[in-house]
């Protein structure tokens, strides 16, 4: 293919060689600036609609917006609109993955959503207890609790699990193992060495094989022994004879040796170690990745002291273990045996001692680098980072209410009467709420469940909202729940999340307005189960419940019949069909119990029938369900003790969310009036939970697993009798204690029991900035204001509550800017009535804890002061750099036609020019004159004077009008039949070269370096695309950059300020697979890197200065790559949408990035060299335009509605008001400040 080069008007420069690279293209580029850092955006063009049909509250649309630093999102619109949907425009969730859509809609049908393990590890400790006494010292007592604290700073649980090898607890030891398998990380140590340990007795053998062994024992007394100890249980299925526990050590020692001899080559021969070896070992198998630890220890020259069949069994344990278990966590020791060989390990011998040691530092390396690695993977594979704009906590939230309803809906029988009203109300035109009420225990929650999947039967197109409430902290209060409702229903209908972040007030006035906007295409069920549940902090108030429903719309409650929240509902809500009263289960009903686990009295009766042995006498059952419920407490006394019972009771039911596994031993361990031996506690622990299995709960709570209630009438009826007011006190006093050392769960617990105990909640927690900070950053918002509410009300405390409300949204998606969100919403407090929140506010913008993005002045909305009617107008559409200005930024309105220098730092105006046409991208030619795409010409004007300068001759085209500046002299642009590309004279006005490759080549993309050295451009003509690259000095074509059926997405396309390096993301023409990104060295021609993400690329940027390529990822991720080793530096995580816009500074250090769909309405900067974000601002309105200062410390915003720009400082421990003071400079002259010139008789 022939090129040419055209000087002045006719000259050609034919015939120059061309030099092939090796490469591959695509359509669409743009535009690029004099930063160091060039970043350029294509797009993919699109005809612009008319003014009059843009929508309202949507940015101009007519020519792509291009910031200079700017990568957008491969959307076909010109520019992505914030704008919410119309009833007509319904969202389809077609983009989100499929259990996140079915969680969403309430699909209950679906299957399970992905497993979301907690962030918990279990060190499960496996050893012959007499074998290992001293090696098990030395790993509880020396590493864990520095592993445990390592942890715990990373927000992990770690619970260790020192097994007590007994028969009688052996089958609960293994079912605990492969919970813990299937729900958490588990780290299994083995302790095997050269005994297999304590022998076992077979739980339960069969009537053949009794009758078969009583035949083998010869003596009599042997054999009344051995039928003592094993009971025929005929409620076994079949029947078995079952070992009984209650015979003494000695007694146990016999049945061995007479049991013993009989099988011992037979498959009953095993030990209790030998059992959870072998369990530990399959378990581990079924994992990715091996866990397993194997702690071996020899005596030099010892043979042992295991022989025959068990010898034998040991020998293949150890093979086992030596073929399964990782190399580097094989760790095994050769010392000489003390000359008591019967005392194992002797400390006093320094051999001995220093194997300890040696075991401690190898085993504490091992250990540290599997839980490295569990977290790691963890953080890289957790789906936790949002789904395009749906909050991470809704998708918590929403995957554990899915969880509990499955469970619900498994055992449900009867109630056919109820259901067949309810269905009839879903079909009626009834806009009541339906009120479904009973006793506690009538069922009323697997009703609800039995609601959900019958609506489910519809399909996709009716949602259905539901919430057991009291399963999790976002259904614990009324508040919680009614802001959790909205904010699902601000997804489902097209709002923004940050409507459902108000206080209960608006959040009354908001539900209704939202459930308008339900329309026979996606009709809506609302089912709240309990909602008379909630804590005793919470509003108890059901006013929020509209007594007239919007059409499409059906809101089922349910509530027990003792509550006074049932009389408040009676009071608005009259109808006689909108209450539906539970029955009692039929005597059909309960001839289903085996299959039936409901109501409560069934399940407790059935849990009780359960435990029966056909040999027990006198059971009876209790005629109610707290009877019941009372009777169980009484068993589990009488096995464990009632002191034990009590304590354990009174701890899990005074605490706020529930207790983890180790909380819960670590109380105990404190408590003087209990057993401090943990390995015991931890194993009496597991029994009770087992124990009470059906009427416990495990939540996530902060991606904690904990264990609370799962029944109210359980929990109060716990509370009568184990705390009561005394005992509520004095429990909370010791849980303050415990609580107060550095735990990411004292965050959430700590405010609770401080105020039950009469502590001082508002000096130590509300009004403590590090207390604040790490409550919003390491628990949630919404806690906090919970623990606002509890106490009395004062103007610094209603201020404080205020100002959090406002900042809910932002707060609860990245604590971090709590200071930057005070500062930005209040005005200086008025030290006299507002002393604490004075101080906190002096605190907050002298920044002194932390690295923010400071605004300058009040820009966000301040209590008291909420706007009735929001402006949704947009004042300018995009921000630039002005060259060698790192104070001053370009604005544009192109509607308006209205062109503004800003002081950044002083957010004024200082020159305004009137009268452009359609302003709509500029170029700075040098540090006064810019030249901007006026509709579809380049015209020159003078910012300093505010004149025009001059027009460009000929006009853009429509679709792709793409330009940038070759030097001072000359710019660069695309013509307007796509076919050449032409050099034109800023000072002439005229074209002096044209750049051509061959005939009808259609051009669809323009990157020019900053240095003006290199230009290059995509060509949507040749099959796959190319990539055409021309040097700019001798005006030569000098790649024509190929990749055999492969094609260049060009409107993704970076070029570095040198021009050495063009990266562009690139996709297989005849493959679905997610695209991927190259990088050309210019210089040779080369391809010089390829990666390819597991997801499509959105965005990306490049820096020859920071060594890097960015790339913005649809799942919402960052990754850095780098430009030397071509390595992944860093995976970046923290959008809750993709962020399609990267901006960075001159010196390729600083990035900030956003989301201009507006689905993620936060700005967030981040260090390159570190992979860290720096700071986080999210904004009431939604972002329209932003712009990075060349020296990365100013990001300047644009919002709807706003008039000025917003400027936001990246403070490092500085205050605001240094940073301004050093960064106000005038622009140009200064007689001119706040000139404003008309030039639309100009040009």
């Amino acid at each position: 293919m022939g090129s040419s080069c055209s000087s002045g008007q006719k000259d050609k420069d034919g015939k120059k060689k061309l030099k092939k690279g090796k490469g591959g293209t695509d359509p669409t580029p743009r535009g690029s600036n004099a930063s160091n850092s060039s970043v350029y955006v294509y797009q993919k063009a699109a005809t612009p609609p008319p003014a009059a049909e843009i929508p309202a509250l949507s940015p101009p649309q007519s020519i792509p917006v291009y910031s200079e630093h700017t990568v957008v999102q491969k959307t076909d619109s010109l520019l992505a609109s914030p704008t919410l949907p119309s009833q007509d425009t319904l969202p389809t969730f077609n983009e989100y993955p499929d259990h996140v859509r079915h969680l969403l809609l309430g699909n209950i049908k679906s299957s399970a959503p992905p497993l979301i393990k907690p962030r918990k590890i279990v060190l499960f400790l496996c050893a012959d207890f007499a074998d290992t006494v001293k090696e098990r010292a030395v790993v509880v007592e020396q590493v864990i609790p520095k592993v445990r604290r390592s942890c715990a700073e990373r927000g992990y649980e770690l619970s260790i699990v020192d097994w007590e090898l007994r028969d009688d607890t052996k089958g609960l030891g293994v079912q605990y193992l492969q919970r813990q398998t299937q729900h958490c990380h588990l780290v299994p140590v083995v302790f095997l060495n050269e005994t297999l340990g304590q022998r076992s007795l077979p739980p339960k053998i069969s009537p053949d094989l009794k009758q078969h062994l009583l035949e083998t024992i010869k003596s009599q007394s042997e054999k009344e022994l051995f039928t003592e100890c094993y009971l025929l249980d005929e409620n076994n299925s079949p029947p078995q004879y079952v070992l009984q526990n209650k015979g003494n050590e000695e007694d146990r020692e016999k049945l061995l040796k007479i049991l013993w001899p009989v099988w011992e080559d037979s498959e009953l021969l095993e030990t209790i170690l030998d059992t959870f070896i072998q369990a530990v070992l399959s378990f581990d198998s079924q994992n990715d990745k091996n866990k397993c630890i194997w702690i071996n220890r020899k005596f030099h020259g010892s043979q042992g002291s295991e022989a025959g069949a068990l010898q034998k069994r040991l020998t293949a344990l150890q093979s086992s273990l030596q073929s399964q278990v990782e190399e580097n966590r094989k760790l095994q020791f050769s010392i000489r045996q003390a000359e008591d060989r019967s005392r194992g390990v002797e400390t006093f011998l320094p051999e001995h001692a220093q194997y300890l040691d040696a075991l401690s530092t190898k085993f504490h390396k091992v250990l540290n680098e599997i839980v490295d690695n569990i977290i790691d993977d963890a953080e890289k594979t957790s789906p936790d980072s949002g789904y395009l704009g749906m909050e991470k906590r809704l998708y918590h939230e929403l995957n554990q209410q899915m969880k509990e309803c499955k469970y619900r809906l498994k055992h449900f029988v009867g109630q056919t009467s109820q259901i067949s009203k309810i269905e009839e109300y879903l079909k009626n035109d009834s806009k009541s709420p339906l009120i479904i009420h009973g006793p506690s225990g009538s069922g009323k929650s697997a009703l609800a469940a039995k609601i959900v999947q019958k609506c489910s039967e519809k399909g996709e197109k009716t949602p259905i909202v539901f919430r057991f409430i009291g399963l999790t902290p976002d259904s614990a209060t009324t508040e919680q729940v009614v802001r959790s409702i909205c904010e699902q229903c601000c997804v489902l209908f097209g709002e923004h999340p940050s409507l459902a972040s108000q206080n209960m007030l608006h959040l009354a006035k908001e539900l209704p307005l939202l459930f308008n906007k339900v329309s026979p295409k996606r009709p809506l069920v609302v089912i709240l189960d309990g909602i008379d549940q909630v804590q005793f902090y919470s509003s108890l108030s059901l006013a929020w419940v509209p007594a007239n429903l919007a059409p499409h719309v059906k809101l089922i409650l349910t509530l027990r019949d003792d509550c006074p929240q049932l009389s408040e509902l009676k009071a608005f809500i009259s109808e006689a069909s909108s209450w539906l009263s539970m029955s009692s289960l039929t005597l059909a009903d309960y001839k289903a119990l085996e299959q039936c686990s409901l109501p409560l009295h069934a399940v407790v009766v059935a849990y009780e029938a359960s435990e029966w042995s056909s040999w027990e006498q006198n059971q009876s059952l209790q005629g109610d369900v707290e009877s019941q419920i009372v009777h169980v407490f009484k068993r589990l006394e009488e096995e464990f003790g009632s002191n034990t019972i009590c304590k354990v009771m009174g701890y899990l039911t005074a605490a706020k969310h529930g207790l983890m596994d180790s909380e819960m031993v670590d109380l105990m361990s404190c408590d003087e009036t209990l057993d401090p031996d943990q390995q015991k506690l931890t194993s009496l622990w597991i029994q009770i939970q087992n124990q009470l299995q059906f009427f416990l709960k495990t939540s996530l709570v902060g991606k904690l697993s904990v264990t609370h209630w799962g029944n109210w009438t359980f929990r109060s009826l716990a509370e009568q009798r184990y705390l009561g007011d005394e005992g509520l006190v004095s429990v909370s006093r010791f849980m303050v204690d415990y609580f107060q050392m550095y735990n990411r769960r004292k965050l959430d617990e700590l405010p609770l029991h401080a105020h039950r105990s009469s502590g001082p909640i508002q000096c130590d927690f509300l009004f403590n900035a590090d207390w604040l900070q790490a409550k919003v950053c390491g628990s949630d918002v919404y806690q906090l204001l919970e623990d606002l509410k509890m106490i009395e009300s004062s103007p610094d405390v209603d201020l404080l509550r205020e100002v959090i409300e406002l900042s809910a949204y932002a707060l609860s998606y990245d604590g971090s800017q709590l200071f930057s969100q005070i500062v930005a919403r209040l005005p200086q407090p008025d030290a006299n009535k507002y002393p604490r929140v004075a101080s906190f506010y002096e605190m907050a913008k002298s920044n002194a804890n932390s690295s923010n993005l400071m605004p300058l002045g009040l820009c966000l909305h301040s209590p008291g002061a909420r706007e009735a009617t929001p402006d949704t107008e947009i004042y300018f559409d995009s921000i630039h750099r002005i060259k060698g200005s790192i104070t001053h930024m370009l604005t544009l309105a192109a509607d308006k036609g209205i062109v503004n220098v800003v002081s950044i730092y002083e957010q004024k105006v200082v020159r305004t020019l009137v009268g452009v046409t359609q302003p709509r991208v500029a170029k700075m030619v040098d540090d006064h004159r810019a030249l901007l795409l006026c509709n579809r010409e380049l015209k020159l004007y003078d910012l300093e004077t505010c004149s025009f300068e001059m027009k460009l001759k000929g006009v853009m085209n429509q679709k792709m009008p793409f330009y940038d500046l070759h030097d001072p002299l000359h710019v660069v642009s695309l013509s307007r039949n796509r076919m050449y590309v032409y050099m034109t004279n800023l000072t002439s006005g005229d074209c002096v070269a044209t750049f051509k490759v061959g005939e009808d080549r259609f051009l669809n993309s323009l990157l020019v370096s900053a240095n003006g050295k290199m230009c290059v451009c995509g060509d949507e003509t040749q099959k796959p695309f190319p990539l055409l690259v021309w040097d700019m000095n001798s005006r030569k074509l000098v790649y024509d950059l190929r990749i055999p059926h492969h094609e260049f997405i060009t409107r993704l396309a970076a070029i570095t300020h040198d021009g050495h390096y063009v990266a562009s993301v690139c996709k297989e023409v005849d493959d679905p697979s997610p695209n991927f990104i190259i990088v050309y060295d210019l210089q040779s021609g080369t391809l010089f890197k390829k990666w390819k993400p597991e997801v499509n690329t959105c965005s990306i940027a490049i820096s020859s200065e920071g060594n890097c390529v960015i790339t913005g990822l649809e799942d919402c991720t960052l990754l850095v790559w780098d430009l030397v080793t071509g390595a992944c530096r860093f995976s970046l995580k923290g959008h809750c949408a993709p962020a399609d816009h990267i901006l960075m500074d001159d010196a390729g250090t600083v990035c900030v990035t956003f989301d201009s769909t507006g689905k993620d309405r936060s700005v967030r900067s981040w260090n390159i060299l570190s992979g860290q974000v720096t700071a986080v601002f999210t904004p009431d309105s939604p972002i329209i335009c932003c712009e990075l200062s060349s020296d990365g410390r100013a990001v300047v915003l644009g919002l709807r509605g706003q008039r000025e720009i917003l400027t936001l400082l990246l403070c490092n421990r500085q205050s605001v008001d240094e940073a301004k003071q050093k960064n106000i400079t005038p622009f140009g002259n200064p007689d001119n400040i706040g000139k404003v010139a008309d030039v639309s008789e100009a040009g």
